[in-house]
């Protein structure tokens, strides 16, 4: 399932993927439907006021996983990142970074603002089915 309209997921679990690539979503989402049919992925393709799309949405589809691009104008991963740990209401929620950069500085970067984990974006199907399921570990533990 592919949406930018909050209210649209409807499956139990979700797995937010903020990313301008629908291309990357796609084999994303796909790998998700394999490993976990229970979830549902979700696409968010601009971020230019996340906390107010979360509060937009019923508790039943608040994500328990985020998974965030640094690159996603006009705002970009961090300031993703930096809101909602900002956020005692979203604190809680795990938030990966999955960026085709693999610069040490992003990396050091997402972490002290509280990314749950950096993740180099795959570049075969496996390892992105690789990466969903270990991501997926993540979204359980919530």
């Amino acid at each position: 399932m592919k949406t930018d309209v909050p209210g649209e997921a409807t499956r139990s679990r979700v797995v937010l993927l903020i990313d301008d690539d629908e291309d990357d979503f796609e084999l994303f989402n796909h790998a998700l439907e394999e490993l976990a049919p229970d979830h549902v992925g979700v696409l968010l393709t601009k971020v230019e006021n996340i906390i107010g799309y979360f509060e937009s949405l019923p508790d039943s589809e608040i994500p328990c996983l985020v998974v965030t691009d640094l690159n996603i104008p006009p705002s970009d991963g961090f300031e993703v990142i930096e809101k909602l740990k900002a956020d005692p209401r979203y604190a809680h929620i795990p938030i990966i970074v999955y960026s085709n950069s693999a610069n040490p500085r992003d990396v050091q970067r997402a972490r002290q603002l509280g990314a749950t984990t950096y993740v180099h974006k795959a570049t075969s199907i496996q390892e992105v089915q690789d990466d969903v399921k270990a991501m997926l570990q993540h979204c359980l533990a919530t």
